[in-house]
């Protein structure tokens, strides 16, 4: 199977909705919006850690998912940011 391929099916495995409701991403208040995305780069600080943890102890596996996780977090916290632009210059 292709890299890309093996890298999208592993971000098929967070689970993207559960993450949404966890970070409130579905509000309309642009400053619960600006915790939300503090809070997921904080999480991203923790999982990139546990990552070159899992890596250097040659847990390949175990990284990979976490930088699915990384991944999709990356993804949210731009469409966050494109909704509290949207929040923040609505008429």
């Amino acid at each position: 199977m292709p890299y890309a391929e093996r890298v999208k099916k592993l971000d098929n495995t967070v689970n993207v909705e559960e993450l949404r409701t966890y970070f409130c991403l579905d509000s309309d208040d642009p400053e619960l919006l600006d915790k939300a995305l503090k809070a997921m780069w904080d999480r991203v600080g923790v999982l990139e850690h546990a990552a070159t943890v899992a890596a250097s102890k040659g847990n390949t596996k175990e990284k990979f998912e976490l930088d699915a996780e990384i991944r999709v977090l990356s993804d949210l916290r731009v469409q966050a940011q494109k909704r509290i632009f949207e929040l923040k210059h609505k008429e």
